[in-house]
């Protein structure tokens, strides 16, 4: 496999605080789902079975890191996976995984 050298530290710090927001089970199932369609935080939560406030804490940590993008539907915040390089990431993932990257 090919791979691009790396310019600087600064490239590799921007690695890992990609990798570092994507660490955790729960927001893996997240993106992978808003990946497929954006959301608002109430049907993420019931999609996972997962409390209100539990997923509005994994949700706002990945708005931080750039995860994820907010737009305003009327009274609702929706979210999507709009960086390329996290769809990248997550599809290799499935392809390592043997997952199917529509299921969730």
């Amino acid at each position: 496999m090919a791979t691009k050298s790396v310019k600087n530290k600064n490239d590799y710090q921007q690695m890992a605080d990609l990798l570092r927001a994507m660490a955790h089970p729960l927001r893996l199932q997240m993106l992978l789902g808003l990946c497929q369609n954006e959301c608002n935080v109430n049907k993420v939560w019931q999609r996972l079975n997962i409390s209100q406030p539990l997923a509005s804490q994994h949700l706002n940590r990945m708005r931080r890191a750039g995860l994820v993008t907010t737009e305003r539907q009327g009274k609702e915040i929706c979210y999507n996976v709009t960086d390329v390089r996290v769809r990248a990431i997550l599809n290799r993932f499935c392809d390592l995984f043997s997952l199917d990257a529509n299921q969730k």
